[in-house]
């Protein structure tokens, strides 16, 4: 589209200014490279362009250029304030769609942790929205021989990094990144070796994909999240409980 639009002399960014008063593109993170530059011929149109992202969730990109690759994996807001405010006049808008619609307190506190860098999401006060439930809310660790029973008695959709993952194929499942968007009752997490280095200290960094994906399963959720995890008993973990049978009956 890039190259159409500039072998065309800008047609291709003048129709569809025609065409469109106002442009709204969802999942911004997720562009790379020349759609980044459609971007800055967008905002140079007559439309008004409006963009909507969450930099915490770069799964995946639109392509593998390497054309402005100092603004992957989530800093769209760099790219909005240095490449087009230069010229454009650009409102980043941080807060108004920083309250979630999903998730619980605990929720929103744990997955917060894996981008201390950014504001941590707060859970919305939309009556509608805030139906807890007294039963098995928060962030748990669950130990592999009481799987079974947590899923019988939870029923929580299994998130997996990839089909090499084992799950209990009696209960739904689905890939990590396939989640992205969806809202779950409760969810319940097998995560990478990484996954769980980083559980046990929140200062392991994790690589940006794993983060991203980790982050995205923990959010999926509007009550619980289980995390398939062995754990001594007399161990601490901040902001997670431990899931037991004996405590469950």
């Amino acid at each position: 589209m890039f190259k159409c639009n500039k072998n065309s002399n800008n047609a291709v960014i003048d129709r569809i200014s025609k065409i469109y008063d106002f442009i709204f593109i969802d999942e911004v993170q997720d562009l790379a490279g020349f759609d980044l530059e459609i971007l800055k011929l967008l905002f140079q149109s007559s439309s008004s362009i409006l963009l909507v992202g969450d930099p915490r969730q770069v799964t995946y990109l639109t392509h593998n250029s390497k054309k402005h690759n100092k603004y992957s994996d989530g800093k769209i807001k760099e790219f909005v304030e240095k490449e087009l405010g230069k010229k454009i006049k650009c409102v980043v808008d941080e807060d108004t769609l920083n309250s979630s619609h999903r998730n619980n307190q605990s929720i929103c506190v744990f997955s917060g942790k894996l981008y201390p860098e950014l504001p941590t999401p707060t859970p919305c006060l939309c009556p509608s929205c805030r139906e807890y439930t007294e039963e098995h809310e928060g962030i748990y660790l669950v130990k592999k021989k009481d799987v079974n029973n947590y899923l019988q008695k939870f029923n929580p959709v299994q998130l997996r990094w990839s089909a090499t993952i084992k799950v209990n194929q009696q209960y739904d499942f689905m890939n990590l990144g396939a989640s992205k968007g969806l809202t779950f009752d409760r969810t319940l997490i097998y995560p990478t070796k990484d996954m769980k280095k980083w559980i046990e200290n929140n200062a392991y960094k994790l690589k940006n994909e794993a983060r991203a994906k980790f982050y995205v399963g923990i959010t999926r959720a509007k009550y619980s999240v289980g995390i398939v995890m062995d754990f001594e008993d007399n161990s601490t973990y901040t902001e997670v409980k431990k899931f037991s049978i004996k405590d469950e009956k």
